[in-house]
């Protein structure tokens, strides 16, 4: 899609397996000579404390930024834990997650995104 002047993303990987499955990914792009202009992203978190849940998507986002040097696009995001089966947010706890995140600069600057 690069000759037809479409930007090319990396697959999205899930959290727990972006150091492995990005990282073959990344590397067998590279190795293939295609271009990446950037990576897409989900992100799930277990921890429904606003403060800390905001921190862990910020570090994780700076994270795959810093090791790829890409811009990043977060495709989608919410609270969820799924450590023990499935656990869910209350409507207030999700709301405030998101009200934070996204009002905290994270989603209009942090995401290091240069779409």
């Amino acid at each position: 899609m690069a000759g037809h002047g479409h930007r090319d993303a990396a697959a999205g990987a899930a959290l727990a397996d972006v150091a492995g499955w990005l990282d073959r990914f990344m590397s067998g792009a590279s190795a293939r000579g295609y271009r990446v202009d950037f990576i897409t992203l989900p992100w799930y978190g277990g921890d429904f404390r606003t403060p800390q849940a905001v921190q862990q998507l910020t570090s994780y986002l700076r994270a795959v930024h810093e090791r790829y040097h890409k811009p990043i696009r977060l495709t989608e995001y919410a609270l969820i834990d799924f450590s023990h089966g499935t656990r869910f947010p209350s409507p207030a706890q999700q709301a405030a997650f998101l009200t934070a995140s996204s009002l905290g600069g994270l989603l209009s600057h942090a995401i290091l995104s240069a779409a």
